[in-house]
């Protein structure tokens, strides 16, 4: 592979302070063969756009210029170093043309050599094209590289660059290189897989790689202490460069390996000889008083050290010193872990009351502008638990409404456990901690200690701490099922006088509040609720329990027969969880199970299957409702594809799910009708009779008369049938619009089998009138004879589309994926076979579909029975025989 310093044919360097632009750095020292980024560096080769982004340390540089000196084919490499001076578009893209260029030792005359940019078309997209044509003719393939592009900040350069890259021919790709991408944006990019990124994740050591560095420095290193230093480096090159520098000189494995601190001896005489001693007195003391800050502005050295110079001073340092660098854009510093860890050591021992002096002003300094987080670990590590617990009080409450469940527990971990339980509102925060995380019986534990303890606090903290206490005993109350119990917290949470009428507090009680309400089939009332604790949380910008209201109104939606708009609720919380990284927090899975539901109704199987997958994977172990609910449409889900054994085996987890725990369960009879349906359908018609027995007599849902009634059609009495199905309840709000609707398909059916054809199509019209603005589907699907009904009504003007989908849908969903002599699989089977063929294990296919190993078990047997086979090899050459075998995203 041929780079910009050879050049070709002894063309000549360009000007010297270009010159030093385009050659590819050489390494200094002994260099790490990472073999493993150099194959996906060739991999690579297919992308029209490379990334390699990290910050600072992590060898960017040094992977691509040991990779170019590796053996490879003859592709042209344009090397481009940038700095802060090319940060000009005329100046920048004159050093990309010159790069290419003598790379590829063009003749002066040619077309790329001579093209000049200037002020004006440089910020010109068709200047950009014009080079691409240019590059297009070119006879071989060439590789630009821009190393340190996170020095360009002029906006024209990376648009440029991104239209560069979505034009570019098929004979030139980029490289970019750098602690971040100014401008670029990749999202398109990696939806049309354009770009391989590479990122610190994949540029840190491993622990193969850091045996290499500790043995070309001559270090006989156990490979338990070579994890625990991969550990405590975190694999960042540069740390463990540092940590190896640290400990040359010593005589076999140092004892420090195992743990390696800037208190260790080697560790800090290093700094203390190579860094610290070589400041002068001011800068000396500077380091030791500000020391005890992970992170530094210029206004909190100034509170540590009393000065009024601190930004002069930290931009110096940060000119100077290596080990002090600047996060980012924005003016604030840090120190080397293993330096800062030498200076706290230093000052522990010279001046230990000074050091606690210091942690309590950098927790002032925090609780004064608002980051109680920090303010809490300075309290604490100086000593100051009344100024620790005074600021976790204030923040607690954010940082549960904000999704930062991590943090606080971080946080609270700082206090002593014994300060914690002996504290009425502590021990209430720990309660809401491990209810928000999961942990039922341990919030139970500690809301009765809370209560215990409410006598230790006086007037509005006493009451306040009262109200958490109720919140939590509501919350409990809703996962149990304990409806009653539930709503008389609730009634505490909402009238408590330490509460405004827009405090969060309430948000999270009407949260828990109308979800009671909804599992219990009081609809209404349960989108009101929440739709007034959806205006105090956007009132009040916490976007956390902003998402749980969008995601509970979606389902509520959805349950009062108006999927469309919950779809647009479930959506608005989908983005806002992705924006925020909650995808897989427990309230996101009311939100998958919402989109799942909806897509059941409107026969988009696939997509169902995507978002119940993912409604499972983050539901609480601990909410049998929500998995019941869930567990529910996955049946039926199942059982419109027709693989009715695990439908009922679905159906029947839902029940399990429920138990005794809510008496007036909101999906309980619909759970029990298509049992009964079920059973029906399989031939298991005395024990769908007696299923139905305890529930006849009385009255009963609409779901259940129209299992009744398969069940009298199913013996031959299609007259009773109809007559029982005529009994149904009137008015959807007996049931669900999906399930009046079957009835009214059902009806047509038998009508049309009595000979009644005309009053059968007027049922049907009725129905599918009904059925118009919600776009039900799967109704119309349930009953294979209605499908004839359905040809007969194609020419009514009202529903031609609406009919033509349904015949045209109803054979891709119930057909699949057809292959003569076989039953035929779904598309989601279909998917799973082509990772078997790639070879994936079960725990990779589920990664890659983002569903769970028992879902892709389920799957899995599914593919078996259909295909007649009994294990991965026959079925992969079954799916090939068959041509349905459809390779997956995963090996080979």
């Amino acid at each position: 592979m041929r780079d910009a310093a050879q050049g070709r044919n002894g063309a000549p360097m360009p000007d010297p302070l270009v010159a030093r632009k385009i050659v590819v750095p050489t390494s200094r020292g002994a260099v790490v063969p990472r073999p493993r980024l150099f194959r996906l560096l060739e991999d690579g080769s297919r992308y029209p756009l490379v990334t390699v982004v990290a910050p600072a340390g992590w060898g960017k540089t040094t992977l691509l210029s040991t990779w170019l000196q590796q053996p490879a084919d003859d592709r042209v490499v344009a090397w481009l170093s940038v700095d802060g001076e090319d940060d000009d578009p005329v100046r920048f893209w004159s050093h990309v043309i010159t790069t290419m260029a003598h790379a590829l030792a063009l003749h002066p005359d040619h077309a790329l050599s001579t093209m000049r940019p200037t002020r004006a078309t440089s910020n010109d997209a068709r200047f950009v094209a014009e080079m691409i044509d240019v590059l297009a003719a070119l006879p071989e393939p060439v590789c630009l590289m821009i190393d340190d592009v996170h020095e360009i900040g002029e906006p024209s350069i990376p648009a440029a660059l991104t239209y560069l890259v979505a034009h570019a021919p098929p004979n030139f790709r980029l490289v970019l290189s750098g602690r971040f991408l100014p401008g670029i944006p990749l999202g398109r990019m990696r939806v049309l897989d354009e770009v391989l990124e590479i990122n610190a994740a994949a540029l840190a050591f491993t622990d193969a790689e850091l045996s290499s560095v500790l043995d070309a420095a001559g270090h006989e290193v156990a490979p338990a202490d070579t994890a625990r230093l991969l550990q405590r480096t975190e694999g960042w090159p540069a740390g463990v460069r540092l940590a190896e520098l640290a400990m040359s000189g010593t005589a076999g494995p140092p004892a420090t390996l195992t743990d390696l601190t800037g208190e260790e001896a080697v560790v800090a005489e290093y700094f203390i000889n190579e860094v610290f001693d070589r400041q002068d007195p001011v800068t000396r003391e500077f380091l030791l008083l500000t020391c005890v800050a992970d992170t530094l502005t210029a206004d909190l050295a100034d509170a540590l050290t009393g000065r009024a110079d601190s930004e002069q001073l930290l931009e110096t340092m940060a000119r100077t010193n290596t080990l002090i660098g600047i996060q980012g854009r924005r003016p604030w510093y840090r120190y080397h872990q293993l330096f800062a860890e030498t200076l706290r050591s230093t000052l522990r021992r010279d001046d230990p009351q000074l050091m606690r002096a210091q942690h309590r002003t950098a927790a002032r300094w925090h609780a004064a502008r608002g980051d109680p987080v920090a303010a809490v670990r300075h309290a604490v590590d100086g000593g100051d638990l009344a100024t620790a617990r005074l600021a976790l009080g204030r923040v607690w409450l954010r940082l549960v409404l904000d999704g930062e469940l991590t943090t606080l527990t971080r946080v609270l971990d700082l206090l002593p456990r014994n300060t914690v339980s002996g504290d009425a509102e502590l021990v209430l925060v720990r309660a809401v901690l491990h209810l928000e995380s999961g942990r039922d019986r341990l919030a139970q534990a500690d809301v009765e200690t809370g209560e215990q303890l409410l006598g230790g606090l006086d007037g509005t903290d006493r009451t306040r701490a009262a109200a958490v206490a109720a919140t939590v005993r509501l919350r409990l109350a809703q996962l149990g099922g304990d409806i009653h119990a539930a709503r008389h917290a609730g009634e505490a949470v909402l009238a408590s006088p330490a509460l405004e009428v827009d405090d969060p507090l309430r948000a999270m009680a009407l949260l828990a509040l109308g979800v009671c309400e909804y599992f219990t089939g009081r609809r209404g009332a349960s989108q009101e609720i929440l739709r007034e604790g959806l205006r105090i949380a956007r009132t009040t910008g916490h976007d956390y329990l902003v998402t749980g209201f969008l995601s509970q109104l979606a389902v509520v939606l959805t349950a009062q027969d108006r999927p469309v708009e919950a779809v647009d609720a479930a959506q608005e919380a989908v983005e806002l969880a992705q924006r925020r990284g909650w995808g897989a927090t427990p309230q996101m899975a009311v939100t998958w199970h919402a989109l799942g539901w909806a897509h059941f109704l409107w026969n988009r199987l696939d997509e169902a299957d995507l978002y119940l997958d993912r409604a499972e994977l983050a539901a609480p172990s601990g909410d049998a409702a929500l998995l019941a609910a869930i567990h529910m449409v996955q049946g039926l889900v199942q059982s419109l594809r027709r693989n009715r054994d695990a439908a009922l085996a679905l159906l029947a987890a839902a029940e399990g799910n429920l138990g005794d725990v809510i008496d007036r369960f909101v999906f309980r009879s619909y759970i029990r009708a298509e049992v009964v349906r079920l059973l029906v359908a399989t031939g298991r018609l005395d024990e769908a009779d007696r299923r139905l027995a305890p529930h006849r007599g009385g009255q009963r849902s609409v779901g259940l008369a129209v299992a009744e009634a398969e069940l009298a059609r199913a013996r031959g009495d299609v007259a009773g049938a109809l007559a029982v199905v005529g009994s149904a309840p009137g008015g959807t709000g007996s049931g669900f619009l999906d399930q009046h609707l079957q009835a009214r398909v059902l009806t047509a059916v038998l009508t049309a089998e009595l000979g009644r054809p005309d009053d059968a199509d007027r049922v049907l019209e009725d129905a599918l009138d009904l059925a118009l603005p919600g776009d039900y589907r799967q109704p119309f699907l349930q009953f294979d004879a209605a499908r004839a009904l359905l040809e007969a009504h194609r020419g009514c003007p009202a529903h031609r589309r609406f009919v033509a989908d349904l015949l045209g849908s109803d054979d891709a969903a119930v057909a699949g994926t057809a292959a003569p002599g076989a039953e035929v699989l779904s598309d989601r089977e279909a998917e799973v076979l082509g990772h078997l063929a790639a070879m994936l294990t079960a725990a990779e296919i589920g990664a890659e579909m983002f569903v769970s190993v028992n879902t892709v078990k389920t799957h899995l047997k599914n593919v078996y029975r259909k295909l007649g086979v009994s294990s991965r090899r026959q079925a992969v050459a079954r799916g090939v025989a068959l041509g349905i075998v459809r390779p997956g995203p995963g090996r080979g």
